[in-house]
């Protein structure tokens, strides 16, 4: 069974440099209930991903097929007018090749990571509203925190707090790692567990990688609302980073989200200071090929994405172009998305090829 999988995996990493599946699908955009038809090229979870964002309910499959890669670019150029957007997650080597015809580009994670080099003073600081509140948390509900490293803990770290607080943040697209890939970094690291009144109530899987130190993945016992309420969720990045502080770390690696700017996983760990980076390990670009229109900026206006340029990560967000931009705008811009590495907002308007760039250190 295993040669017969390893021949399936290097077939299938071989023919996904030349094809993709293709999927065309139509529903209701959320907030507006517009119909919006887009074409995904995607061999990944990201389409599914991006369906949750874009439509209210679970949309129409107009069309499904195999596609050659290379026949993308004709394909967008002839029927541009029969989708408002088409979205292809593809391999980097084809960036030139799409280089005419795409708007803008993602990857679909980026890194996150927080410098703690600095003085705990000069940490905190860059602590947004909700990291502060957990602080307040911790004190009234009297939350403490141990290391530990005994495998009885990481099981029921596994099944009690990883597993079921996964599958209640997202549900039937949840993709939960397996035990057995989990448990080798266990093995190399340890649990940091959240306790009350003498109980684990959550805990985050670390490992040290030379002068950082990785928060791999995190737990809520049985994934229960009214421990997160409680601020048990809120408590593990606390203590972890007091931690790495305490034990002279450099850097807290974050690990990944995805690209998009109101992301909850996203937003948690930019609430507490982290600094936003390019993955460099990935192998493929996310392009997007809308069409000049409203519904377009309107979805974007509700999902505001992290596009890549030749001057570095950058926001883009959509806006209504009848709209002025005022000092207002760009003061609440800056609280809701700045962070170390996002510096900056292009502006998305039905004039696709002229966009705004919004500086927030200007």
């Amino acid at each position: 069974m295993g040669l017969i999988r390893n021949i399936r995996s290097s077939f299938y990493s071989k023919a996904s440099q030349y094809l993709s599946r293709a999927a065309l699908v139509e529903g209701q955009l959320k907030n507006t209930g517009a119909s919006f038809r887009c074409l995904f090229v995607s061999p990944s979870r990201f389409a599914n991903y991006l369906i949750l964002k874009m439509y209210a309910q679970p949309p129409r499959v107009l069309q499904r097929r195999i596609i050659w890669i290379p026949s993308l670019k004709k394909i967008i150029k002839k029927s541009r007018n029969d989708f408002d957007m088409c979205v292809a997650v593809l391999p980097k080597k084809y960036d030139s090749y799409f280089k005419e015809i795409w708007h803008f580009k993602t990857h679909e994670w980026v890194r996150q990571f927080l410098d703690i080099s600095s003085t705990w003073e000069d940490i905190r600081r860059g602590f947004h509203k909700n990291p502060k509140e957990a602080e307040r948390k911790i004190r009234k509900y009297g939350f403490t925190f141990r290391i530990t490293t005994d495998l009885s803990d990481f099981d029921r770290f596994y099944h009690d707090m990883f597993v079921p607080h996964i599958q209640n943040q997202h549900g039937p697209h949840a993709y939960i790692d397996p035990y057995d890939e989990m448990k080798p970094f266990f093995r190399k690291g340890f649990l940091l567990e959240v306790i009350e009144k003498g109980h684990a109530v959550s805990g985050g899987l670390c490992f040290v990688d030379d002068e950082m130190l990785v928060f791999r993945r995190i737990g809520v016992l049985y994934g229960d609302k009214t421990y997160i309420k409680r601020g048990a969720q809120s408590a593990i990045y606390y203590f972890i980073i007091r931690f790495a502080k305490e034990n002279n770390f450099k850097k807290v690696d974050f690990m990944r989200s995805r690209s998009f700017l109101e992301d909850g996983v996203y937003r948690t760990k930019m609430e507490w200071g982290a600094a936003v980076h390019q993955d460099d390990e990935s192998d493929s670009w996310v392009y997007f090929f809308p069409k000049h229109s409203a519904k377009v900026v309107d979805f974007f206006k509700h999902n505001p994405l992290i596009i890549f340029t030749s001057n570095g990560l950058c926001g883009l967000l959509g806006w209504d172009s009848t709209m002025e931009f005022s000092s207002d705008n760009k003061e609440e811009m800056i609280k809701r998305y700045y962070a170390p590495g996002i510096d900056r907002m292009m502006l998305l308007t039905t004039d696709m090829e002229n966009l705004k760039t919004i500086d927030f250190k200007k």
